[in-house]
């Protein structure tokens, strides 16, 4: 159970999102954001909207 519910099926692990979404803030991922998008789209869907 989390915050929004309980999200079945997701076995990403959040600490690899943080992770990219921290590269992606860096230096790194301001000059070339493509390879951190193209990871984060390769983990599929992680959380599911509440919509």
């Amino acid at each position: 159970m989390t915050a929004v519910g309980d999200i079945r099926g997701t076995t990403t692990d959040r600490r690899a999102v943080i992770a990219l979404l921290r590269r992606l803030r860096s230096g790194e991922g301001h000059a070339n954001p493509l390879p951190v998008w193209e990871e984060m789209r390769a983990l599929g869907d992680v959380v599911r909207a509440p919509w």
